[in-house]
């Protein structure tokens, strides 16, 4: 399989082929199609960072999902790993643990979907779920408590291969919080999602204070 190649200012020109646009050098965001590729293109685009993922030493992507600086030999960040249903009995701390826009959605490993190692996709996009809360006032009193159910806007590829059309997202996945405390991300075909991961602090500078 070839890799993808892109340059900055020019996010839809992907390329099979290193190449030159002016004085911008295009840089390869890893095999074309995989859905990790996606990711590292968006971060690199959209971030500055770079996403890897160390494929060849893991067999699924929850164990092995990394995000550097701008190159992969600048400092690397800490890997936050969020587990699905995993419990917040404060505000701050469901402040931290609901998914974010930027944060990498991780699935299981599904043979029978022909994604042995899993699969990932970002989120483009978070509303509050008003239909989910019960209306506009309840969702006002849950939002005071950061536990507003949320509707999350996934963007991914090697997938299902469904044109999107207009939209800047694939599919839209349901967050809530389960008897007041669960973190519960739902894929709306049930298929079983691990958690999400963001990039945290510096691992070379302990004075940052809180994750990106």
């Amino acid at each position: 399989m070839s890799h993808a190649f892109v340059a900055l200012d020019h996010p839809h020109d992907v390329r099979p082929e290193p190449f030159l646009l002016g004085i911008l050098r295009s840089r390869s965001t890893g095999t074309r199609w995989l859905a990790a590729e996606f990711i590292t293109r968006t971060y690199y685009l959209h971030r500055g960072m770079s996403f890897t993922y160390d494929g060849l030493d893991a067999s699924e992507y929850w164990s092995a999902l990394r995000f550097y600086g701008a190159m992969v030999t600048e400092r690397e960040y800490e890997t936050l790993e969020l587990l699905n249903s995993a419990e917040a009995t404060t505000a701050k701390e469901r402040k931290r643990l609901a998914p974010r826009v930027f944060d990498v959605v991780v699935w299981s490993p599904m043979g029978e979907h022909d994604l042995p190692e899993g699969h990932v996709a970002v989120v483009v996009q978070v509303e509050d779920d008003v239909e989910a809360a019960g209306g506009e006032d309840r969702l006002r009193e849950l939002r005071n408590l950061r536990l507003q159910p949320r509707l999350l806007y996934i963007a991914e590829q090697n997938f299902d291969n469904t044109h999107w059309g207009d939209k800047n997202y694939s599919r839209v996945l349901r967050f809530q919080w389960q008897n007041g405390k669960e973190a519960v991300l739902q894929d709306p075909l049930g298929l079983p999602i691990i958690g999400w991961v963001r990039p945290g602090k510096p691992k070379q500078n302990t004075d940052v204070e809180d994750d990106l």
